[in-house]
């Protein structure tokens, strides 16, 4: 803890002791005046703003122990290496203001004795940005901040770096916000949709970089690996590029599962210029190589891509993954009071290793990155994959009787054509009697799969449920918790095996037998026949 001097506790802030001698300019001794309570001379305060000659940055360093940096508000820093056994004036003194306050010490973690400080001297009426690096324990600094893009007037509070990129620097001003992709060589503006207001404090944790300002709270600048692979865009511009992401946690944070995908994990790749759509595909492929995700077909990911109907432009974009499969693919009409074609979602992915897969008119661009489970589950990988391995199988059943199912309406539809179309016609007769049989066979497969007459969740309290009903009700028992099947979900999913392929077996035989009866008639009378798929 600084004071004007260094104090140090070994037992939890119960006792303190001084190690080090007043590391500040000591102004009070040479003029009385900073030394009186501020404010008046209706009223005194005590707002801190105006206590002279104190320490105001204090860090010790991630990589040496015993290092400790220590800056003043009136423009000293000092360096310690022995725990405060001794200190070291490495102020210089050339490239910033006299009494300028030291108001962030950043200590890099990518290279011991590399530091970058921010100064601001504005209560002496000098606006000037300071920031002075250092990458010898102060033995030299370099001033990296004059005339190479932040504006003359703007003071800087705070600076930092980004711990996963040497050189990625981010400054905090007295207006806005500031980037440095060439460790201060040039900067550039970070604002975004940032209030214009003082930046107090800049930190990078967990890959996102948080903001304090003053008067308008906290700011979050969410996944900058952007920021820290910005290079290779520039250095490359006429290649396409997929940001790495960070690893995306499998957690059941967020409450429960409404159907929407989450914005938790994004993946932004960059397009040198415009492409036609049809020559682009995008998709996310596990380990082995299967598509979980064909971003072209599930569009509701494709939040942030800048596309039309023909084109998709060129620049950054930005899509979004709720770790999960796709969903079961059902009739649209759908609705139950566990599952429903508006909300469906799918199995959830395994943590793993997955891959990006950017194909553009021909050319493939791939990254990969890393599924994990949150840290605080207790469950095996093994239950997961139980999990999943069910889940995939009950979903298969559910697209597989949609498939039958719309194969069903397929061929009653067609039937009724021709049953229609063949009114003025002499083999009318034949022809309805024969194709209104299928359709009442056909029927009566169709209402043990699906209840037609559920409108809203709540009308499975009216009607009977069906097939359908039960085996999305049992795909959303599997998927909605992270552990594996108990054994009445495994028992029911036999049973529902066993029964579809009760209901379904007549199938076949309406299909080799009736439905080629009927098709028979129709050739002798020169009509062609039904179209199964």
């Amino acid at each position: 803890m600084g004071s004007n001097v260094v104090h140090m506790t070994s037992d939890k802030a119960k006792n303190w002791e001084v190690i080090s001698p007043d590391l500040t300019r000591k102004l009070l001794e040479n003029d009385p005046e900073k030394a009186e309570i501020p404010g008046g001379p209706i009223q005194n305060d005590a707002t801190g703003v105006e206590v002279y000659s104190s320490i105001f940055a204090l860090e010790e360093s991630p990589h040496n122990e015993g290092e400790i940096w220590v800056g003043s508000d009136d423009g000293m820093i000092h360096i310690t290496k022995d725990g405060g056994e001794s200190w070291d004036d490495i102020t210089p003194n050339k490239i910033i203001p006299f009494q300028g306050t030291i108001n962030k010490i950043e200590l890099s973690s990518h290279q011991a004795g590399r530091a970058i400080v921010a100064v601001y001297n504005y209560r002496n009426d000098d606006p000037k940005p300071y920031i002075i690096l250092t990458n010898d324990y102060g033995k030299s600094w370099k001033l990296i901040s004059k005339n190479n893009g932040i504006p003359s007037d703007h003071f800087v509070r705070t600076v930092a770096e980004d711990p996963s990129k040497f050189g990625l620097l981010y400054a905090g001003t007295e207006f806005g916000a500031f980037v440095s992709f060439d460790n201060g060589s040039k900067w550039n503006s970070l604002q975004l949709n940032l209030p214009h207001v003082p930046i107090t404090d800049m930190e990078v944790t967990q890959n996102d970089l948080a903001i304090s300002t003053q008067g308008r709270g906290f700011w979050l600048l969410d996944k900058i690996n952007i920021l820290q692979e910005i290079n290779k865009i520039t250095s490359n511009q006429n290649t396409p590029h997929i940001f790495k992401p960070e690893e995306a946690l499998r957690t059941s944070l967020g409450g429960w599962r409404s159907g929407g995908i989450g914005f938790d994990n994004d993946i932004s790749f960059y397009l040198p210029n415009n492409i036609e759509l049809d020559k682009v595909n995008m998709s996310i492929k596990d380990q082995e190589g299967n598509d979980v995700i064909n971003l072209k077909e599930s569009v509701e990911y494709l939040h942030d891509v800048d596309y039309d109907s023909t084109t998709i432009y060129g620049g950054v974009h930005t899509f979004y993954w709720d770790l999960a499969y796709e969903a079961p693919e059902i009739q649209k009409d759908f609705v139950s009071m566990y599952y429903s074609a508006r909300g469906g979602y799918g199995p959830d992915a395994l943590p793993g290793n997955y891959l990006i897969e950017l194909e553009i008119e021909g050319v493939k661009y791939n990254q990969d990155f890393k599924v994990s489970i949150d840290p605080r589950w207790n469950i095996a990988r093994e239950e997961l994959v139980k999990q999943f391995n069910s889940a995939m199988i009950v979903k298969d059943m559910i697209e597989k009787s949609q498939e039958k199912l719309n194969e069903i309406r397929n061929i009653s539809d067609q039937i009724n054509t021709f049953i229609n179309l063949t009114k003025e016609k002499d083999f009318h007769e034949e022809i309805k009697e024969s194709g209104n049989n299928i359709i009442s066979k056909l029927r009566e497969i169709e209402e043990n799969l699906y209840q037609n007459k559920i409108e809203t969740s709540q009308d499975e309290i009216n009607y009977p449920r069906k097939w359908m009903n039960h085996i999305t009700h049992l795909y959303d028992r599997i998927t909605t918790d992270d552990q594996e099947p108990n054994d009445g979900m495994i028992n029911r999913l036999d049973e529902l095996k066993s029964d579809y392929q009760k209901f379904i077996e007549p199938y076949d035989k309406i299909i080799n037998g009736d439905l080629k009866e009927f098709t028979d008639i129709l050739s002798s009378n020169g009509v062609k026949g039904i179209i199964i798929n």
